[in-house]
């Protein structure tokens, strides 16, 4: 991965590959065991004249991420269209850790060979999926005994050379970062203890963005 991938004006395609498309005890949803996103795909009916739905999959079909040859069409199918690279949605409750097989597999056998960064859903993991209070299947909090220990796992996907780095700095993406450990406006603290840590395992303390959506908070 080259140090200067998001050097000058160039943009950069960096999708994010959502992990509720495998099944998991985790992702009940509306009383159907076993849901995963394609559930809702097929379910979608045009509400208007020339809507198109449901969209069905074409090149890939309903794939399935643990399946190692889907991961590999996946990432042939991006460098196609010219794609910089996949973020994998990570989500970390208290050292639990959900959905995580696809990106496990990922990390430890080297394929697909194609550039891939973090970005942490942390928000409350919910019946109905909407991060708020209700219905919470794995409640997010922070502290920094956990902290410690989320970095430590975070390293080894830091140190793969896969991994995307902006300036020689990895990029991690928080998804609600004025949530994290009482910090109401930013991510220091996590931010702070990563710097003595990566010093020690050899990489720079991680460029981190938040992630911005419409109608968020």
């Amino acid at each position: 991965m080259p140090e200067s991938l998001f050097a000058g004006d160039a943009h950069e395609l960096l999708p994010f590959i959502c992990r509720s498309f495998i099944r998991s005890r985790k992702t009940t949803r509306g009383g159907v065991k076993g849901f995963t996103e394609w559930t809702n795909v097929t379910k979608a009916r045009p509400l208007f004249r020339g809507h198109y739905q449901p969209h069905l999959p074409a090149d890939l079909g309903f794939y399935d991420l643990r399946v190692a040859e889907s991961r590999e069409a996946q990432a042939d199918l991006a460098r196609q269209y010219g794609i910089t690279g996949f973020c994998y949605y990570h989500y970390w409750f208290s050292g639990k850790r959900l959905l995580h097989r696809p990106f496990d597999e990922v990390l430890t056998s080297g394929r697909p060979d194609f550039p891939f960064c973090l970005c942490w859903a942390n928000e409350n993991w919910t019946r109905i999926w909407d991060g708020g209070g209700s219905e919470v299947l794995m409640k997010q909090t922070y502290s920094e005994q956990d902290d410690l220990a989320h970095i430590r796992w975070l390293a080894n996907a830091f140190a793969d050379p896969r991994y995307i780095r902006i300036e020689n700095k990895p990029l991690f993406i928080i998804y609600r970062a004025h949530q994290a450990a009482g910090h109401p406006k930013d991510d220091s603290d996590l931010a702070r203890r990563m710097s003595p840590f990566g010093n020690r395992r050899s990489f720079p303390v991680p460029r981190r963005h938040r992630y911005r959506c419409i109608a968020s908070e």
